[in-house]
């Protein structure tokens, strides 16, 4: 069972993490697109359990897949102003609970922000 502790604790981790990995690496918006979603995918990693990450960008020409699809999934549209910048779906082997996916929304609007997707 989550919590709302349990959830602050973990974005502010998350967060932490990817502070850390830009430090210590270029700045968001010169990493190479894979690389600033393959940030985004273990940062969703440490908060949920999940088989397969997939993100989608035809504007930017980018496909990338991470681990081994399963049958229940998870997908959102990544959109600035209305206008869509990629979509990314998750899979796993069993159903993604509504606490989950109100996690996912949640860390997932800080993450994208922070890697300028």
């Amino acid at each position: 069972m989550i919590n709302s502790e349990a959830v602050a604790y973990e974005t502010s981790t998350i967060e932490r993490e990817i502070d850390s990995f830009f430090d210590s690496s270029q700045q968001a918006s010169s990493l190479q697109m894979d690389e600033r979603i393959k940030v985004l995918a273990n940062g969703l990693k440490r908060l949920i359990k999940f088989d397969s990450f997939e993100f989608e960008s035809p504007q930017e020409g980018v496909h990338l897949s991470l681990g081994q699809q399963a049958p229940h999934r998870c997908h959102y549209r990544i959109t600035d102003d209305g206008v869509e910048s990629g979509q990314f779906t998750l899979t796993r082997k069993t159903p993604f609970n509504e606490k989950e996916l109100v996690l996912v929304e949640s860390a997932m609007a800080g993450l994208v922000s922070e890697s300028h997707l």
